[in-house]
């Protein structure tokens, strides 16, 4: 688990250097970056998967509890560099103690 939390860090500030990011860029710029660096990395059908108009219904009807289907790109269905950039959006996104705890329900 420590070598994954450093690996997923090391290219996290790696991925920020080469997408010119800064250490003090806000989190919505940081978030932006990676978001867009994700999508750069899926193909036409997988992006058709991940994206939903912001005014669409279906985008608010999700729950923290299982359900049969499940919308979006499912991680296992993404190849290693694609993962790698959903998580580093994912890190963007999150507190330390909420990537830690995301990070610990992904490995289940």
């Amino acid at each position: 688990m420590r070598n994954l939390k450093i690996a997923l860090l090391t290219s996290c500030v790696i991925a920020g250097v080469f997408l010119g990011m800064k250490r003090s860029d806000p989190p919505g710029k940081q978030m932006k970056v990676f978001a867009d660096s994700f999508l750069s990395t899926l193909e036409d059908e997988q992006k058709s998967i991940a994206l939903m108009p912001y005014d669409s219904p279906k985008r608010v009807d999700w729950h923290f509890i299982p359900k049969k289907n499940r919308k979006g790109l499912v991680l296992s269905d993404m190849n290693e560099a694609q993962r790698t950039a959903a998580l580093r959006l994912v890190r963007a996104a999150l507190s330390e103690a909420g990537y830690d705890k995301t990070s610990k329900i992904i490995m289940i």
